[in-house]
Formats: structure tokens, sequence, C-alpha cells
């Protein structure tokens, strides 16, 4: 049979253990994820990547023909990651109460934020057109509205069950919840936040009765 990537045997001179395809390239992915949060993007080269995996930047190439396709992959694959971590916060066990889902669902997108964070910084910068093509912007940001939308609908699910289970307030929208919970907590889950503080205000509020009025007119 012949190999997917033939040349993968050729230029992975650096190690000692031949891996397969999905297994070099997961371990690619991992270590230049802790190479753009540690150093950001501009501050990272594929040669550093290779060293980190301990083979050559050839074989690096081979997986991942330029640093932004590389970078934005590791977006991508964090992103899929959060995903996934907020089904299993959802659906397992299956009759937690909405309070216990979206304890776990703050604590997922508590992990998420150093990926969060350096996308942030490196979106700052507009990927310029020179490092990052249009073309490759354009598939990720529809695989980033994607997974979005995927975000925001699981979160609206648990509000509306929250609402008929008379757990969360009835006369809030459940879509806009969903929204305001996702961004509030990633933008909390970026800064110096203690998480149990982060975690009071997103589930609690920050006013001491439920119903002060801090809007209500001086008569």
């Amino acid at each position: 049979m012949q190999n997917d990537k033939p040349g993968i045997e050729k230029v992975e001179q650096k190690t000692q253990e031949r891996k397969p395809a999905e297994v070099r390239r997961f371990e690619i992915l991992y270590a230049a994820r802790e190479l753009f949060i540690e150093k950001g993007f501009d501050r990272v080269s594929m040669e550093d990547v290779a060293d980190k995996v301990k083979i050559s930047k050839a074989a690096v190439y081979l997986y991942f023909p330029s640093k932004a396709e590389l970078f934005l992959e590791t977006i991508g694959q964090a992103v899929d990651k959060l995903v996934s971590d907020l089904e299993m916060s959802f659906t397992d066990p299956p009759h937690r109460s909405t309070v216990e889902k979206l304890n776990s669902a703050n604590k997922a997108l508590q992990n998420y934020s150093p990926v969060f964070t350096m996308t942030h910084h490196m979106s700052e910068s507009g990927f310029p057109d020179e490092v990052f093509p249009p073309r490759i912007i354009k598939l990720f940001v529809k695989r980033m509205n994607e997974r979005k939308q995927r975000i925001w609908d699981m979160l609206r699910g648990v509000f509306e069950h929250g609402q008929n289970e008379g757990e969360i307030r009835p006369d809030l929208p459940a879509g806009e919840l969903a929204k305001l919970f996702a961004i509030y907590g990633m933008l909390l889950a970026s800064s110096e936040v203690a998480y149990e503080t982060a975690k009071e205000v997103l589930l609690k509020g920050i006013l001491k009765n439920k119903r002060d009025n801090l809007f209500k007119e001086d008569e």
C-alpha cells in the first residue's frame, strides 16, 4: 500500500521513532500552540516548532505549507476541542441542573482562554494579506462562524431547558442569554479575574438582592 505522505520517512530524520501521520500532526499542533501562546505569532519560526517536536523543518512543512496555516489550524483545533468539551458538559451526565451545566461550560471557556488571548492579539493586526492569504482566511472565518453558531445553539438549548424547568428567568430571550454567556464568559476567562469570582458574576450577578432596582428614579 502506498503511503499517503511518501516524503515523511525521508524527511523525519531527527526522530528515532516513526509515527502515524495523525499522531505526528497532533504533536506539531500541540507544540505550535504552546509556542504561539508563549511567544506570539511573529516570534515563532517553523524551525522552533520542528525543534520542539524533534523532527526536521521539512517534515513540519509536509503537514503545514506555511506558518500562517499552522497558526490558524492551532486555533481551529482548540475551538473544535472547546465545542467537544461543551457538548460533554451539557450531555454527561444527562440529568444535571442548568447551573451545573453552565458551571462546567464556564470551566471549558477558562481552559480555552490562552488561545482566545492569542487569537485576539493576532486579530488586532488584521491578519495581513502578505502573511495570511485571503483564501485561507476565508476558509478559516467560515469554519469559526460554524463553530460559533454551534456553541450558541448548544447554550440556547441549555437556557431554554432551564426556563422550562423554572431555573432561569423566563422573561429573558434564551438566544440572547446564550450569546451573552459565551462572550462574557470568554472575556472573563481571558482576564486575570479569579475563576470563582467569574463564576459568581456569570451565574449570580452582582446585585445583593435579586429585586434591587439600580435604575429606579429618585423620588
